[in-house]
């Protein structure tokens, strides 16, 4: 395990170079589009935009690899986010297979389709789709009783255009790279089961980019290496479960789960960001949610900054419906969102975004 973790280490960050080279630890924003910005899972924006100890595995890896294992059988999470005409745009696809015995395994691609630039050195030279994008392969497991781990291997694709004016002929060039990152994490899980109801909690923490790896360009004879964010989370979350008919006046399923986090970018000189989210659940269809995130958002003369969250889900017990055996249920997801104060590097793409998600999981 240290043989394949000291490669992954050395392939992502120690390349030997003939050129001056210029190395910035700090994070200034590369790639914060699928990093800081936007996260896939319409259930996690609506609840403060935070899902480290979350009480299921959907869109588990990205928040922290430990949650896949939660799901069983397997398991498609689909996610769009659009924003101001066709684009920009966020596409995500997750799908994993779990079971008690080798634990979890998945595969996740999310990727950010990049508005075109009006400058005529792009439209000449651009020849394939331009956009940023996230790959993961991702594999946790529950070590012992109520205590999962999970690892992600990652790979990023970052995708540049960045023009020059000229007086007669304005132009530009593109850039391309891609890389590998380590993500990292850890959940454990309380049960306390009465005759009147079932109370869940948890407590977790996950690192992202865990190697600090950079991306890499070579351009004019110097050679850069812009840092990735290395994302620390550390939260805990509360579920309560209601059956029917057990508490007078409740004749239905109910479930409260609330969730706290804390998010912070190690390698950012911005302060970390506080999350808090609640989420109810009738009839354990429908799904109505609520959150609020504050962060500092400047050095020691900054301002704070808070924005509430809301959003609402159905979850569809397919197999009920078309009485079949196997359990096979379809969750539908939607949060809007404005984040137009919250902008701490160079943002390009617009703050007004709707995002919809679709999950479904099919248990043998």
């Amino acid at each position: 395990m240290k043989t394949i973790l000291l490669f992954i280490f050395v392939l992502s960050n120690n390349l030997i170079y003939s050129q001056e080279t210029f190395e910035y630890n700090m994070y200034y924003g590369t790639l914060a589009t699928l990093f800081v910005y936007h996260t896939p899972s319409a259930k996690a924006e609506a609840m403060g935009k935070g899902l480290v100890a979350n009480s299921d595995g959907s869109y588990g890896s990205y928040y922290n690899p430990a949650l896949t294992n939660l799901s069983k059988g397997l398991n498609f999470d689909y996610s769009y986010s659009q924003s101001e005409g066709v684009k920009p745009s966020l596409n995500y696809y997750g799908i994993s297979y779990s079971n008690e015995k080798f634990g979890s395994i998945g595969v996740s691609a999310y990727y950010f389709s990049k508005p075109l630039d009006d400058n005529p050195g792009f439209v000449e030279q651009r020849k394939h789709s331009y956009y940023d994008a996230i790959f993961t392969v991702n594999y946790s497991k529950e070590v012992i009783k109520d205590f999962y781990a999970g690892v992600n291997l990652g790979v990023y694709h970052f995708y540049q255009y960045y023009y020059w004016l000229t007086a007669n002929n304005p132009g530009g060039n593109f850039f391309i790279a891609d890389g590998v990152t380590l993500d990292l994490g850890l959940l454990k899980k309380f049960t306390l089961k009465t005759s009147a109801n079932e109370q869940i909690f948890q407590l977790a923490a996950s690192v992202t980019n865990f190697t600090n790896s950079k991306v890499v360009s070579d351009e004019g004879g110097f050679v850069n290496k812009e840092a990735l964010p290395v994302t620390f989370r550390i939260g805990g979350s509360h579920q309560l479960k209601i059956p029917d008919g057990v508490i007078k006046g409740v004749p239905y399923p109910v479930q409260f789960f609330t969730h706290f986090e804390y998010e912070k970018i190690i390698n950012s000189e911005y302060y970390g960001t506080f999350k808090i989210g609640e989420e109810l659940s009738l009839w354990a269809i429908l799904y109505l949610r609520a959150g609020y995130f504050n962060s500092k958002m400047e050095g020691n003369d900054g301002y704070f900054i808070g924005e509430f969250t809301y959003g609402a889900g159905l979850s569809i017990p397919v197999n009920k419906l078309l009485k079949t055996k196997n359990e096979l249920t379809l969750k539908i997801d939607y949060v809007g969102l404005n984040l137009k104060d919250y902008r701490r590097y160079d943002y390009n793409d617009y703050s007004d975004y709707n995002t919809l998600a679709l999950s479904l999981n099919y248990i043998p």
